[in-house]
């Protein structure tokens, strides 16, 4: 699961539909929930709408989805606590539906911190082609290889470069 991309998600999500955000409601939600709930669906605390865009199934329990991420739900929400401006935590931090600006921002600083995957470094065009030509997988090392096929009877004479017979 790409808890990076569904952290984001449910961030812009209760963003967009600050109504959909309930601490309390730790049920994963599924389509039966939002039946008339309007465009934001149904509440749901912060892991529920993570579990909901990770594809988890409805009724999954929010502690279930702190497990998949790794983590205890408490050691989630402490650190999603430590990521709130102070203003935030004046006012009633992670319980107030007033707060989902700023409950979303440190949702993705805490994907930021968390979940975000490494850049790959880039594969050089001339490999990729190797890989990518008709015929790469059935490519055998060439015979040219010259060490290949030197008896024990030879060694390899560093300053030359060069095997010669053992004397």
């Amino acid at each position: 699961m790409d808890f990076y991309k569904a952290i984001n998600q449910a961030a812009d999500h209760i963003e967009r539909y600050p109504s959909s955000y309930r601490f309390t409601q730790g049920i994963v939600p599924g389509p039966q929930h939002d039946a008339g709930k309007g465009p934001g669906g149904c509440e749901a605390c912060m892991l529920a709408h993570i579990g909901r865009f990770a594809g988890m199934s409805a009724y999954t329990s929010h502690v279930i989805v702190a497990d998949c991420m790794g983590i205890a739900e408490s050691e989630f929400y402490a650190r999603i606590y430590d990521l709130l401006p102070p203003q935030a935590k004046t006012i009633g931090h992670i319980y107030e539906g007033s707060n989902v600006p700023y409950i979303a921002a440190a949702m993705r600083e805490y994907a930021e911190r968390y979940h975000k995957r490494s850049e790959r470094p880039a594969i050089p065009d001339e490999v990729r082609a190797i890989f990518e030509s008709k015929g790469a997988s059935s490519r055998r090392p060439s015979s040219g290889l010259s060490w290949i096929n030197i008896p024990s009877t030879h060694r390899h004479e560093i300053a030359t470069d060069r095997y010669v017979p053992i004397t």
